[in-house]
């Protein structure tokens, strides 16, 4: 598994395609996606934005890159993600210099 530093991590974008396989990790306007659901079909689209606002952070979209955490007995446990994982191609990254 390569190592990539933080500043690398940093640039890694959650949203957009794998360095890797090229694939998608663009899930959805989190708005449309939530538009589409039952439970938010009686919202306004103000109050459903409001909502999204208040409950995600900018750019409001989903991402499908997986967010893997170590077992609480592994050596390197960090209570959080640890690395990224296409959720294609599984090739992972870092999130921290060891």
């Amino acid at each position: 598994m390569p190592t990539l530093f933080n500043e690398e991590t940093a640039k890694l974008d959650h949203f957009g395609h794998c360095p890797e396989c090229g694939s998608d990790w663009c899930a959805g306007d989190i708005f449309t996606v939530l538009r589409g659901q039952n439970w938010c079909k009686d919202k306004s689209d103000e109050d459903l934005r409001e909502y999204i606002a208040q409950c995600y952070s900018p750019p409001y979209k989903f991402s499908r890159l997986i967010g893997v955490q170590l077992p609480y007995n592994h050596p390197k446990h960090y209570d959080g993600v640890s690395y990224w994982q296409c959720p294609d191609c599984h090739h992972q990254w870092q999130r921290f210099n060891d």
